[in-house]
């Protein structure tokens, strides 16, 4: 995959809505657009989710909007547990928690030499959380968190961002235990963006950009999203 095309939106003189071209019409080969003057805040976080599109940038770079194509994806039914982690499942070694600790998740996943997750994304994930969308799912052990995985809930869709560990195989557990959960809620599908080792190791695949936005489009029309609490 290619990921040097590029376009630019110089200002914003209408609503985030307006300013981006929806991804539909993006061309195939174009996986980001370039928006230097737009500040990311829990509402055009929320808009871009809505459109397909979420922040994505290196350390200190320009911000970039995507919505790449192929799409990453984990359906619920697809997810592969190894032998070694049911074996780590079957020792129930870790306390398993939802929305505890948000902020720590946060904190957890930022804390690497280099991270797309700075301060501004941070302000806008936690307003997020507070305001019922973006949850966490947490591994604790003697009451202390140890790994987890956070994201956004949209209609059936959970919105992967990211997950860490401070010990071995904290989050993979925490991914396990919120599949189950989301299957229970009603979830389809797990948004895990850009495909990596990781995440198609445990059933993640790619789809077209345009498969995405139909299941995104169905899922935009549940109100609220299908997330209960664990």
């Amino acid at each position: 995959m290619r990921w040097e095309q590029l376009h630019t939106i110089e200002s914003v003189e209408a609503s985030f809505l307006d300013a981006f071209p929806h991804p539909i019409h993006w061309p195939h080969e174009t996986h980001f657009i370039r928006f230097p003057q737009l500040k990311v805040s829990s509402s055009s976080m929320l808009q871009a989710f809505h459109k397909g599109i979420f922040p994505w940038n290196n350390a200190g770079e320009p911000r970039e909007w995507w919505s790449p194509n192929p799409r990453a994806v984990l359906f619920l039914d697809e997810l592969h547990i190894s032998r070694s982690t049911k074996k780590i499942l079957r020792r129930d070694q870790f306390q398993i928690r939802a929305d505890v600790d948000f902020n720590g998740v946060l904190v957890g996943c930022a804390n690497r030499p280099a991270t797309w997750l700075d301060s501004e994304l941070v302000h806008a994930l936690q307003d997020l959380h507070h305001g019922g969308y973006s949850h966490s799912f947490e591994s604790w052990k003697d009451d202390q968190l140890v790994g987890g995985v956070f994201g956004t809930a949209i209609g059936d869709i959970f919105i992967g961002d990211s997950m860490f560990s401070a010990v071995p195989n904290a989050s993979k557990v925490a991914l396990v235990h919120l599949v189950r959960h989301l299957r229970q809620c009603g979830f389809r599908l797990i948004d895990c963006q850009v495909l990596n080792p990781h995440t198609e190791s445990l059933g993640a695949r790619e789809i077209s950009r345009f498969q995405y936005l139909k299941y995104l489009d169905r899922a935009t029309r549940i109100h609220p999203s299908l997330w209960r609490p664990l």
